[in-house]
């Protein structure tokens, strides 16, 4: 079914019901230069907004990194639809950290927002 066919009435009641599925709320940051006073400028991430969300392993492992075993893998984020989210935005979901590598936000229903994201390793 096309989503044009859908009435407004119909669209929210999707997005409403999809509600329940959001188990956790992200920090969105975007990366932003900043002047460092010297003629330069500094990169920083910068919380851009806030949403619920919810978070699904896709793949994972885990590597050594300075003497300790890290997880590292890939994941799917799902955020409302008319969540402001792109690609290299930070993701922070439990006091972790993520990069998103894909924004799929042309989908046929508009009812959600999914993303790709990598788990950054501090």
């Amino acid at each position: 079914m096309d989503c044009t066919q859908l009435t407004d009435a119909e669209l929210a009641a999707m997005r409403d019901a999809m509600l329940p599925m959001f188990q956790d709320e992200c920090v969105i940051s975007r990366l932003s230069s900043v002047a460092d006073g010297q003629g330069g400028y500094t990169q920083a991430f910068a919380a851009i907004g806030t949403a619920d969300c919810r978070i699904v392993a896709k793949t994972g492992t885990e590597r050594l990194l300075a003497a300790q075993n890290n997880p590292i893998g890939n994941y799917t984020l799902s955020v409302p639809y008319d969540t402001t989210i792109a690609v290299a935005d930070r993701v922070t979901v439990n006091s972790d950290n993520y990069r998103v590598v894909f924004v799929d936000d042309v989908n046929e229903l508009r009812a959600l927002t999914r993303c790709d994201l990598n788990l950054e390793v501090s």
